[in-house]
């Protein structure tokens, strides 16, 4: 059996948009909720914390711009 080799899409915080799925290195998986809002100290975004199943499991979380997470997935959202 062969070991697989795979390598982890890796995204800077200046690059994420509403519907991304990332990995925190932390080890959070959120979904990022809301477009990015550039702040004096980063950049903010409203994230949804996938691996939390209580309430509440949204929040709002600061990056630097060149802060680098794991893409894990793309989910486009559709305007009502």
């Amino acid at each position: 059996m062969m070991a697989q080799n795979t390598k982890a899409t890796l995204i800077q915080a200046d690059q994420l948009t509403e519907g991304d799925i990332i990995k925190h290195f932390t080890g959070d998986i959120w979904k990022v909720i809301s477009e990015p809002e550039y702040t004096t100290t980063g950049i903010s975004f409203e994230v949804l914390c996938l691996d939390v199943e209580t309430l509440p499991n949204t929040q709002r979380v600061n990056f630097a711009p060149q802060c680098q997470c794991e893409l894990l997935d793309h989910q486009s959202v559709i305007a009502a």
